[in-house]
């Protein structure tokens, strides 16, 4: 009696253990999966504020609200050993971008006159800057203004330690006048980026997805035997 009791004791404690492992095993493989939220900024240049002004919303009184000009998009939360996409759109063309900044980078009063389209390339430059984090690319970007298309930004973001990251994405806007390298530059926006690197009991992205696989089919293996014997022992008592 002592012996069956024991064997009994044995099999409810083995069976919650698997059910322990697959329960924790889920709750890796979930967080390890689940997809992290992202944050949205918008930034309107044409609400009055300047260059490095706090994003407004359109006007009210506006019958058709203006299209945003520069949107920042990045993960709020990412786990740490895992990637985060960090995109800069600017939807400005270039005859846009050289009748509204052209003046703002001349040095003498000559140069304020606005020189033709065709003579003239403008830029835009981007700089992530985001200290506790591993950056791609890591240096500045520049491309060119297009028209009836944003130009946009993509940098890759990675951490090995847990915490707060913070930094900031800068958007320049540049001019290039007949095939010479642009020699001054105009600050459009600084904006804030606040992302919280996450472990989950300890582990990172890769590990929590690695663990989790491992437990549910460890617990799986486990688990064979326990039921499996059950099934037979309550057939044979079945045809006794």
């Amino acid at each position: 009696m002592r012996a069956s009791g024991a064997r009994h004791g044995a099999r409810r404690l083995a069976r919650w253990g698997c059910g322990a492992l697959v329960g924790i095993s889920i709750a890796l493989l979930v967080w390890g999966f689940w997809q992290t939220p992202r944050e949205t900024k918008v930034l309107y240049l044409d609400q009055g504020q300047g260059s490095l002004g706090i994003p407004d919303p359109p006007s009210a009184n506006n019958a058709i609200a203006p299209s945003p000009n520069v949107t920042l998009e990045y993960p709020s939360s990412l786990r740490v050993g895992d990637i985060g996409l960090i995109r800069l759109r600017l939807t400005l063309d270039a005859k846009t971008a050289l009748l509204k900044y052209w003046g703002d980078r001349a040095e003498d009063a000559d140069a304020y006159a606005i020189p033709a389209p065709d003579r003239v390339t403008a830029l835009a430059e981007a700089n992530l800057e985001l200290p506790q984090a591993r950056i791609r690319p890591s240096d500045s970007i520049s491309q060119a203004l297009r028209d009836g298309a944003p130009t946009e930004f993509v940098w890759s973001a990675s951490t090995s330690q847990p915490g707060e990251l913070n930094g900031t994405a800068w958007l320049f806007i540049k001019f290039a006048t007949n095939g010479t390298e642009p020699t001054s530059r105009i600050a459009l926006s600084a904006q804030p980026i606040q992302i919280e690197a996450a472990t989950f009991l300890g582990l990172g992205g890769a590990g929590a997805r690695l663990c989790g696989t491992v437990g549910v089919i460890a617990a799986a293996m486990a688990a064979l035997p326990i039921f499996g014997g059950d099934r037979i022992r309550v057939a044979r008592e079945t045809s006794n």
